[in-house]
């Protein structure tokens, strides 16, 4: 979305918790140590669907076209978000914890489902 909108911004690396320790300074920010987190406009924003919004509304602009005028698609972008957080969720518990490969799967199959039946973006 940031290429696609063409929008600056700088990237700081910050571990998952099941790969180490994340500096201080991040863990002021984000308390909980979820990633990722974005500062837009001397704002913090704590959840990707946040982010997103934010950017999308902020940079909505002749510069930064919107994403899609239509309100189908925006409908249809807010349903796979929704999907992606539960997909990331089911993953990030299957990569830490040795009891969390059956709910991964199971999640997999049936976001899977649930994408093959979303609208396509209007043309």
């Amino acid at each position: 979305m940031l290429e696609l909108k063409e929008i600056s911004y700088k990237v700081e690396k910050i571990n998952m918790h099941c790969y180490g320790t994340k500096p201080a300074s991040f863990s002021r920010m984000q308390p909980s140590g979820a990633i990722p987190v974005a500062i837009i406009d001397g704002t913090t924003y704590k959840q990707s669907d946040d982010i997103i919004l934010t950017l999308e509304q902020t940079f909505s602009t002749p510069d930064h076209l919107p994403l899609s005028p239509h309100p189908a698609d925006q409908q249809t972008a807010s349903t796979l978000l929704r999907l992606e957080r539960s997909f990331f969720s089911s993953w990030l518990q299957y990569l830490t914890s040795s009891s969390g490969r059956a709910s991964f799967v199971s999640k997999l199959a049936r976001s899977s489902k649930r994408f093959l039946r979303l609208p396509r973006p209007s043309s």
